[in-house]
């Protein structure tokens, strides 16, 4: 997940200068994780149920991302329909609400 945080970086440095200095400064300071928590509250604000779900499951807090991912089903994300495979979600694979949203999604 470090290019996610070097692909902020990028694009907020063309687009947001004082956005990147904030960028690479949590990360330098805080790591990773709050940079990805900060993310997926900004994705879920604009939401983007998925993305956030994604940085969310990253950083371990899976009851969010179930309840994004459910949130995505009810307004007929169509982005679940590759939700198996991506390696993102790999660490919610075992829990049995993820199991039960790839049943009604279709994929198991």
């Amino acid at each position: 997940m470090l290019w996610v945080a070097l692909s902020l970086a990028r694009v907020s440095t063309v687009l947001y200068p004082e956005q990147a200095k904030a960028i690479e400064h949590t990360f330098k300071t805080d790591g990773f994780q709050p940079l990805l928590r900060e993310s997926g509250e900004t994705f879920k604000k604009g939401g983007a149920w998925v993305e956030a779900a994604r940085c969310y499951a990253q950083i371990g807090e899976k009851e969010e991302a179930l309840t994004l991912l459910e949130n995505c089903y009810q307004h007929r994300c169509s982005s679940l329909a590759t939700l198996k495979a991506e390696p993102d979600f790999e660490v919610l694979q075992q829990e049995p609400r993820f199991q039960e949203l790839l049943r009604k999604v279709g994929l198991m």
